[in-house]
């Protein structure tokens, strides 16, 4: 009896340990656009589909998925159709407000945020002219690294600019 007990508790355990992280990011991403609408909830599900698309990037990469040179140029279409001025056009003045995450010196500071939207851009397409026609072991440790140049834009501009 005590032993039926102690397995039951511990699948259940590892029960809410697995749907814990499973629906955690799904939870937060949620929240993190509720009450958002308009042009705020276009640029948090750009953002989203941006961090999305990195990730299918960089598991590829890392060899967690198979690699495809298709969905590669795909992501980086979809980073980089987000980047630049069609991302600027995503913060018009006066839509800092919650539930933005936007901090205000993005206003205050605008052509430093235009140029950090456009070096999304530049590290997209840097990105892209060091993708190989053939993938092996080598190249993909290479592309590793260069996948960190996006990843570290994105840093930068959400350590300046998001609360």
């Amino acid at each position: 009896m005590t032993r039926t007990r102690i397995i039951t508790g511990l699948l259940a355990i590892g029960l809410l340990a697995v749907s814990t992280m499973t629906f955690a990011p799904l939870v937060t991403d949620v929240l993190a656009h509720k009450g958002a609408s308009g042009v705020v909830k276009i640029r948090m599900e750009a953002m989203k589909d941006m961090k999305n698309d990195l990730k299918k990037i960089e598991q590829m990469l890392e060899g967690k998925k198979s690699y495809s040179s298709a969905k590669v140029h795909k992501a980086l279409d979809n980073i980089r159709d987000h980047a630049g001025a069609q991302m600027s056009k995503l913060f018009p003045e006066g839509t800092g407000q919650k539930p933005s995450e936007a901090d205000p010196s993005i206003w205050t500071n605008w052509d430093e945020f235009k140029k950090m939207a456009v070096s999304l851009n530049h590290s997209t397409d840097e990105f892209r002219a060091k993708l190989p026609e053939k993938i092996n072991k080598d190249a993909l440790k290479s592309l590793q690294k260069d996948a960190l140049g996006i990843r570290r834009v994105c840093k930068e501009c959400h350590d300046r600019f998001r609360l």
